[in-house]
């Protein structure tokens, strides 16, 4: 495995201004708040989809407190919502991903409970679910789900990383290779190394197969491995990022068609790691953006409608009621950092078009109010990075 280290980039650190209170900053982003939604006890996780058939982004929201319910929010396809349906969850949903598992196309959901076992909820197309099926109980710690054909039949599959649990703290790769028909095969294995924090897909060497990255809470890389196209992947570089990984995310960042990382470093004050993509996937490490504000967890699109990659984060979501957003300049650097309000402590947030305007806007869980609160975008200006509408996948 290729390490690749960048000493010049420590000295890069800080370099954008902080102040919230720019022009720029007041002109890039523009969001109306919509809100805030009841939903059960506790929310930690979030995803959009049609889940009733309609066309129009819907919300399901994985309730972490003793209910262990998910909550589903049917759209109307103007940024407003209709009251939540709640449904059994399991024991103490966490995470959730969107797919088609049975090929019936009706959205379905896949998340974790507890983040130990693994159940997957078969949609019925009107926004109901039927019964959690356990896709497997593990004694580990579930990081992240991603939802691809990585093995190129046509059904969906799921990645999945795990942290061993009681004390091990070992990473591993586990791909559930999909039949088509809501049922799995056993788990293709990979040790990963230590502590995964984040995970995370794009296609990084332009071959058209789905490649991944991860982050580490005790190294100071992005680790990526490329996808055969069998549901196996190969570790290929370690790229350093100058300090501990929090979440990572794929996107093109300097407008060249690559598909590029950007990775939140953890440090007293946070800040933006741009991986830029070389070619082949080989990857540097760009110039730092500060953040100010710590986070934890980042999203990427076009928000103020100027093509191009910009990023919101949560900002101290134990103590704020606000998201950090940053102005990416097409390079890979960003600046003018400014903050909207979001409902009180922001935990997860997802993307998509909720009024069908074209803008992309932003649904946010708030963890301590038991609700969701929407930021419908209102920039003058408004481009889309990728499809509009649901997020694709």
């Amino acid at each position: 495995m290729k390490r690749l280290f960048v000493v010049t980039a420590i000295s890069l650190i800080c370099f954008c201004m902080l102040t919230s209170t720019t022009t720029n900053a007041q002109s890039a982003f523009n969001f109306e708040p919509g809100g805030p939604y009841a939903v059960s006890g506790l929310p930690v996780a979030i995803v959009a989809g049609d889940f009733d058939g309609t066309g129009t982004p819907d919300l399901a929201v994985a309730n972490s407190g003793s209910v262990n319910s998910i909550s589903i929010l049917l759209g109307n396809g103007d940024g407003t919502f209709q009251d939540a349906m709640s449904f059994n969850g399991g024991n103490g949903p966490t995470m959730l991903a969107t797919g088609d598992f049975n090929r019936d196309g009706n959205t379905d959901l896949v998340g974790s409970a507890l983040r130990f076992d693994l159940m997957v909820y078969l949609g019925n197309g009107d926004g109901t679910f039927q019964q959690p099926r356990i896709l497997r109980s593990v004694a580990d710690v579930t990081k992240e789900i991603i939802v691809r054909d990585f093995n190129n039949d046509g059904a969906d599959d799921l990645a999945v990383g795990f942290n061993a649990s009681y004390g091990q703290e070992d990473a591993w790769l586990r791909v559930f290779l999909g039949n088509g028909d809501g049922t799995f095969q056993l788990p293709i294995k990979k040790f990963l190394g230590r502590m995964m924090r984040w995970l995370t897909v794009g296609d990084f060497n332009g071959d058209s197969q789905h490649d991944l990255a991860w982050t580490s809470w005790i190294s100071s890389d992005v680790v990526t491995l490329f996808g055969i196209g069998d549901g196996t992947f190969q570790t290929n570089q370690a790229v350093w990022i100058g300090g501990s990984g929090r979440m990572v995310v794929a996107t093109d960042l300097n407008n060249d068609t690559g598909t590029d990382l950007a990775a939140i470093v953890a440090n007293s004050f946070g800040y933006v790691a741009p991986l830029l993509n070389q070619g082949a996937g080989n990857f540097f490490f760009a110039p730092n953006s500060q953040t100010g504000a710590n986070p934890s967890v980042v999203v990427t699109a076009d928000f103020d409608g100027d093509g191009n990659a910009d990023l919101a984060m949560d900002t101290n979501r134990n103590g704020s009621d606000s998201l950090t957003f940053m102005r990416g300049d097409g390079t890979g650097s960003f600046s003018s950092v400014s903050t909207q309000p979001a409902g009180g402590s922001p935990w997860r947030f997802v993307t998509a078009d909720l009024d069908a305007n074209g803008g992309t806007d932003l649904a946010v869980v708030n963890y301590h109010q038991n609700t969701v609160t929407v930021l419908l975008n209102r920039a003058k200006s408004q481009q889309v990075i990728g499809k509009g509408g649901i997020p694709g996948r």
